[in-house]
């Protein structure tokens, strides 16, 4: 999200904080908010902005440490003031030199935010303790919802081990895939290539959710492990994921489990790719490789 400051808001601004050379003194004239699911992202995404922004490290403010004590509940959000970095194209030259504000906070801390921003900070009322303290306590429960948005998440990842425990000992191959089931196949199958898993811890997304694979492999006819297996370990399919490997300056082993799903679908019929994943099958690597392949079929 983008805004800028409305002259009314700057106004009011520039007198209740005295300022006496506001074009220095205000610095979110220009704003932007990022929005993490989880508030431990929240890190990160600092780390990246600032490795890319010039970054003006005496008017940037971490909220969270203006809670001082274990027992304070509040406002969480990490205010950066940056300008854009002198590297840009020359068409973006006008704004090399504008200094603006980012705000970056998990969408629970943006929800309790904007609402005790419009009752309390914007109201000018001067509320008693007792009622501050139930902001506070708002705050405190969505605290408690994280932690069991967070753990709700990590349980996804120990019910893939589970499958993927299962899978190494030959049991239920035959069970029909949902996305986690397909995660644990592919580790197990392609233990090498990068995942679903990985691509979480990182924080990264990736071109094609599991669920979309599931679909894609579903259109292939790959079910379960046990189809999977079979397709991953067709003769003609490691021939063609070979010369994808070698095009992409890679191994078969380390291709991603995108990659592999992707192939999969192409192997069998390359139009499934182009109806489900046409960025993918637009690829030059896939594109030569499977079309090829066809050629050679017919």
């Amino acid at each position: 999200m983008a805004r800028n400051k409305s002259a009314v808001s700057l106004k009011e601004k520039i007198t209740r904080k005295g300022y006496t050379n506001p074009a220095r003194q205000v610095t979110d004239l220009y704003g932007v908010r990022v929005i993490t699911y989880y508030s431990e992202q929240v890190d990160l995404i600092a780390d990246r902005l600032s490795s890319n922004l010039v970054v003006d490290e005496l008017n940037c403010v971490d909220k969270r440490a203006q809670l001082i004590s274990d027992e304070q509940f509040g406002y969480k959000s990490v205010h950066l003031v940056v300008n854009a970095p002198p590297s840009l194209p020359r068409q973006w030259a006008q704004v090399r030199n504008v200094r603006f504000e980012i705000q970056i906070r998990s969408v629970l801390d943006q929800a309790w935010a904007e609402i005790e921003h419009e009752v309390v900070y914007k109201s000018g009322i001067q509320y008693p303790p007792e009622i501050r303290r139930r902001f506070a306590a708002i705050a405190a429960n969505f605290e408690i919802l994280e932690r069991e948005f967070i753990s709700l998440r990590e349980k996804r990842w120990m019910m893939v081990d589970d499958y993927l425990e299962e899978y190494r000992h030959a049991e239920r191959l035959d069970e029909a895939f949902d996305a986690a089931r397909l995660v644990a196949a592919l580790e197990w199958l392609c233990p090498a290539g990068k995942g679903w898993r990985q691509w979480s811890r990182d924080n990264e997304t990736p071109e094609v959710t599991s669920k979309q694979a599931v679909t894609l492999l579903r259109e292939a006819a790959i079910t379960n492990a046990l189809e999977l297996s079979s397709a991953v370990y067709d003769k003609e399919f490691r021939t063609a994921s070979e010369s994808l490997a070698s095009l992409q300056g890679g191994s078969v082993n380390e291709m991603s489990h995108v990659t592999v799903v992707g192939a999969l679908a192409a192997a069998k019929d390359f139009d499934i790719l182009r109806r489900q994943l046409p960025g993918l099958a637009e690829s030059a690597e896939f594109v030569e490789v499977f079309t090829k392949q066809q050629r050679d079929r017919s």
